[in-house]
């Protein structure tokens, strides 16, 4: 049996000369100069909480219709973003960079000397539209540079700060509240900005505008942005003790009617700021729809358990910032456990699992009371913060699984991790243009699903070969998971084991280590949550080497009858398979596959998938056993 094969792929990794770094001063810190503004968007999102009301005091607003603070920004920022990136390619890094902090630091002023709740709001909004672009072309500009080796520390200087910031602005929110003024949860931005913009002139030289980007959707931009705002505004008015009738319905029914033409618009416009088209892929609309409705719920806890604590159990502003801090520390505790959770369960079972133990615990907070004991609060809410987090692990990582080449620009919007899966001849040039656009969208990691066939010149892993070779020309970060034959491809012979009790191969007796789909989803998902893998090449097989003979006694003794193997030739498995195969190209390259198994060239065993994942892979036994009932008549 062959040895490990979990080495780092030599043609991508590159190797570091005379002992050199590869990050130099200036690339470093540009990298903390992004988390530090990274750390002001996160922390503008959430600090607001805690201060709710003793803004709605000085304002003389009531404390619930603070919250439009907190909606306002996140939903500019969710609106805003898919702009970033046409407005980087049309006017370049440093010139987009630079006018963003200048934005958000100038909207942190003017939040700060607001005399009214609307003007606040107003300058939520425009504070918004700063962090949409700061980040996403800050994190594009970092990423884009690094050498893959040094990928994952690059990354974590930019990504940790942001997310230290949630755990530690609810606290944060209350001592600035306590001790000075709710002014200065938007004053401190300035100091930051002002530093960050010095450092941003000097620092980043950038890009200029590159190739002209589509012309612009100012039709989607304004009616997206009219709706969603719109529809904001309706839901402000119906928190009003008593909401204006007239108003109320005007607003309503007016976003209601923009929204509704802003989705014709967009799947009708030749260039949509959102192309509504990617929805058409179940995995993703599933998981975006699925994840939105969730969002909602997880996203209002931040806010809504520290106005329950102020204005209902008495808190101070520091007591209720501490406890909803737990919320963050659930999130990031839970972290390093979402990858073996979800390797030993599965992406179905950790998801219905998250959401349960979600609304079961928003439920039990709901009936919480200020003679509640602390630790009981705090246990609750810290749990809340784990299921959030496993929760959204699952979404993010299993929309774009079937999404069309030509569908990945939209679908890639905002995303960090892309799973690439392409079949048949055209495999070179989809992978190719699947990584142009990866990297043209500021995508930080290809993980592709290749083929252990690469290893050994066959057509099949040819195509795989030349994938590849494409997403390293292209310079993105990559992982590629190499399995060797799917066990699922023996559902195949479900028809002839059905109708004649026999499985024909032109294999003779050479020898497969066939690999459960299982062990290949959870060694992709330990590859997709963990950085560790870049720049890696996965070899995964099951752990017994079978010729097809016995593949068929194992299904044999799995459904309790006698199966027949019969050896046939190369010409006779050619007409076989030419009957359902799409190319002649196609049927070839499985010929020589056969070919090779017979010859004895695909038979190792490695033990990547017990050395990723901590267990022995899935025997045939079992899959047969599983599948039984798909051989039976």
């Amino acid at each position: 049996m062959a040895a490990p094969v979990r080495q780092r792929d030599e043609a991508a990794a590159g190797t570091r000369r005379n002992g050199g770094t590869v990050i130099d001063a200036r690339h470093r810190n540009t990298a903390l100069l992004v988390a530090g503004c990274f750390f002001m968007e996160m922390l503008d999102g959430t600090i607001v909480t805690t201060a709710s009301p003793q803004i709605g005091r000085s304002l003389h607003a009531p404390a619930g219709q603070v919250g439009l603070l907190v909606t306002a920004y996140l939903l500019t920022l969710a609106v805003l973003i898919p702009l970033s990136g046409w407005l980087t390619r049309r006017f370049g890094n440093r010139l987009v960079f630079l006018t963003a902090i200048a934005t958000f630091t100038l909207a942190s002023v003017g939040c700060a000397t607001s005399v009214s709740l609307g003007e606040l709001v107003g300058m939520r909004v425009l504070q918004g539209a700063g962090g949409a672009m700061m980040v996403p072309v800050g994190r594009n500009m970092v990423v884009s540079a690094a050498a893959k080796e040094d990928l994952l520390r690059i990354t974590s200087y930019v990504v940790w700060p942001g997310l230290l910031a949630p755990v530690i602005a609810p606290l944060a929110g209350g001592l600035l509240t306590t001790y000075a003024s709710w002014h200065w949860i938007f004053l401190i931005n300035a100091p930051l900005g002002v530093i960050a913009f010095g450092a941003a002139w000097r620092l980043v030289t950038g890009s200029g505008p590159g190739t002209a980007p589509p012309p612009l959707d100012w039709a989607g931009v304004v009616l997206t942005c009219v709706g969603l705002g719109g529809l904001t505004y309706t839901a402000h008015l119906l928190s009003l003790a008593a909401p204006p009738p007239a108003e109320t319905t005007a607003f309503a029914v007016a976003s209601a009617a923009a929204l509704a033409y802003a989705i014709w618009h967009l799947r009708h416009t030749p260039h949509p700021l959102l192309n509504l088209r990617t929805l058409r892929v179940d995995t993703f609309r599933v998981s975006q729809f699925g994840g939105s409705l969730y969002w909602l719920v997880v996203g209002a806890v931040p806010f809504l358990l520290p106005l329950l604590w102020q204005t209902k159990f008495g808190w101070s502003p520091v007591k209720s910032g501490a406890v909803a801090a737990f919320v963050f520390v659930g999130n990031v505790g839970i972290k390093p456990a979402t990858t073996p959770l979800i390797n030993r369960f599965g992406f179905r079972t950790v998801l219905v699992s998250s959401t349960v133990v979600m609304a079961v615990v928003m439920a039990a907070l709901g009936f919480t009371t200020a003679a509640t004991p602390l630790p009981v609060i705090a246990l609750l809410t810290l749990i809340s913060g784990a299921t959030r987090s496993a929760a959204l692990t699952v979404y993010s990582t299993i929309g774009f699984a079937d999404m069309p080449a030509d569908q990945m620009r939209d679908a890639m919007k905002g995303a960090e991790t892309i799973y690439l899966v392409n079949v048949g001849p055209e495999i070179p040039r989809r992978d190719e243009a699947a990584a142009l656009l990866a990297k043209e969208e500021g995508v930080k990691r290809i993980l592709k699903l290749s083929s252990l066939d690469v290893e050994h010149g066959l057509a099949i892993g040819a195509w795989h070969e030349k994938g590849e070779a494409a997403i390293r020309a292209v310079g993105i970060p990559f992982t590629f998971v190499r399995p060797t034959g799917f066990m699922s491809n023996l559902l195949a012979w479900a028809h002839s084991i059905k109708t004649e009790k026999i499985v024909k191969s032109s294999t003779a007796d050479g020898r497969r280590p066939f690999i459960h789909s299982e062990d290949i989803a959870a060694v992709s998902v330990e590859a997709l949550v963990s950085a560790s893998y870049v720049g890696q090449s996965l070899s995964i097989t099951g752990p017994d080497s079978l010729t097809f003979g016995e593949a068929t006694a194992t299904i044999a003794k799995a459904i309790g009858e006698s199966l027949k193997y019969q050896a046939i030739s190369d010409e006779e498995a050619r007409q076989r398979y030419s009957k359902v195969s799409g190319s002649l190209e196609e049927t070839e390259a499985h010929v020589a596959l056969w070919r090779a198994i017979r010859e004895g060239r695909l038979a190792n065993v490695t033990h990547d998938v017990e050395h990723i994942l901590g267990r022995k892979p899935i025997t045939l036994t079992q899959w047969a056993e599983e599948n039984a009932k798909s051989f039976l008549s």
